[in-house]
């Protein structure tokens, strides 16, 4: 394996080290044969405001160890995101919903206090949090600060250690995604 710029790649026995190459390879379309409807919350408040203006088509949710594969998201699925009123799981739902088609999803693997894998069918991508693929993630996130290491502050304040746990990357495409602003509410 070669390793350049703190991202490691190997794909289909192919090796390459370039975050340009990661950006190039599509994630391969999937068919959903079973799509299903998923609700989600928005607790990240730096991140809201992007969502619902169709500016971050993104989130990154861990996947319940104990949990089957079907609870996990497949591209093709719905998922129903809301946010709060005060404080999150004490609160009532906000006036917004925002319904989303899934386009893509990858796994991302935890490996180590300084690094990451992230597996979509047909490759694998390694990198450290300092890197630039982790800088890439973060603000495709819309994470303040934008790097790899506010992407790992904002995991471990939300999901605890991360050390060891796998979640989902999960994106959507704008154009595919519908904002609901109950009786006329804000999106607050």
């Amino acid at each position: 394996m070669i390793s350049c710029n703190s991202v490691t790649t190997t794909h289909l026995g192919r090796e390459s080290a370039d975050l340009e190459w990661y950006l190039e390879q599509e994630v391969p379309e999937v068919v959903n044969l079973h799509p299903r409807t998923h609700l989600k919350a928005f607790t990240y408040a730096p991140k809201i405001a992007a969502v619902l203006q169709g500016e971050c088509c993104q989130t990154i949710r861990e996947i319940n160890p104990n949990a089957g594969p079907r609870r996990r998201i497949h591209a093709g699925d719905t998922i129903i995101f809301h946010g709060w009123r005060g404080r999150p799981y004490h609160s009532s739902w906000s006036k917004w919903r925002l319904t989303v088609e899934v386009a893509s999803v990858e796994e991302l693997r935890i490996d180590s206090k300084d690094g990451f894998t992230i597996i979509r069918p047909g490759a694998i991508f390694t990198g450290k949090w300092s890197g630039m693929l982790a800088d890439h993630l973060a603000r495709q996130d819309h994470i303040d600060p934008p790097t790899g290491h506010g992407l790992r502050a904002v995991l471990q304040g939300l999901n605890g250690t991360i050390s060891g746990k796998t979640f989902q990357i999960i994106r959507w495409r704008p154009e595919d995604a519908y904002l609901d602003l109950d009786q006329g509410g804000d999106a607050q």
